[in-house]
């Protein structure tokens, strides 16, 4: 009996470590349609998790979705939608994203190697004139699951939290004056 117990105690343990592990795996570094700006000092840090199907890209392949060897061919195209369709402006002039990184996630729910989100991470330096901020997003996706995105923008070191929500129709929202405000 001893020698049953101490299997099944071994079956369990290898099991809760194979569902650790594949649970990792399966991870999403930002849930699908969601973002944050961070304000720190004079610097807007973001990140976003937009759909691949808000991009206007080649399908290579006909097979109605976008592979990682698709996506790499194409980077520059995507790197210049997001320029130009992720804004941060204040009452002068648009600031621009800096350092902008990319990070495609795979499709989970299905068995093929398609990249259904992109993680978008850059920065935007606030100027001497930075006030009033208005934010806004025109890439947004075929699906209705895809046609919103929940960004909230912080700065942690006054505690001030402010929760956009953005939709084809209402693309852009002004941002709280205390977030700006050095």
């Amino acid at each position: 009996m001893n020698n049953i117990l101490k299997l099944l105690v071994f079956a369990l343990c290898g099991l809760v470590i194979d569902m650790a592990l594949l649970s990792k795996a399966h991870a999403h570094f930002m849930v699908a349609q969601h973002g944050t700006l961070n304000f720190v000092d004079d610097s807007v840090y973001m990140v976003l998790s937009l759909p691949m199907s808000g991009f206007e890209l080649e399908d290579a392949d006909g097979d109605g979705a976008i592979s990682m060897l698709e996506f790499n061919r194409q980077r520059t195209p995507v790197v210049a939608a997001i320029r130009e369709r992720v804004r941060l402006q204040d009452a002068n002039e648009a600031l621009w994203l800096q350092g902008i990184m990319l990070a495609p996630e795979l499709d989970h729910h299905t068995e093929t190697e398609n990249i259904s989100q992109l993680i978008v991470m850059g920065k935007f330096s606030l100027t001497d004139s930075s006030g009033e901020l208005r934010f806004a997003v025109d890439l947004f996706g075929n699906r209705d699951a895809e046609r919103q995105l929940e960004v909230r923008a912080s700065r942690k070191a006054r505690g001030i939290t402010q929760d956009l929500r953005l939709t084809p129709d209402a693309n852009s929202g002004d941002l709280l004056a205390d977030l700006t405000a050095d």
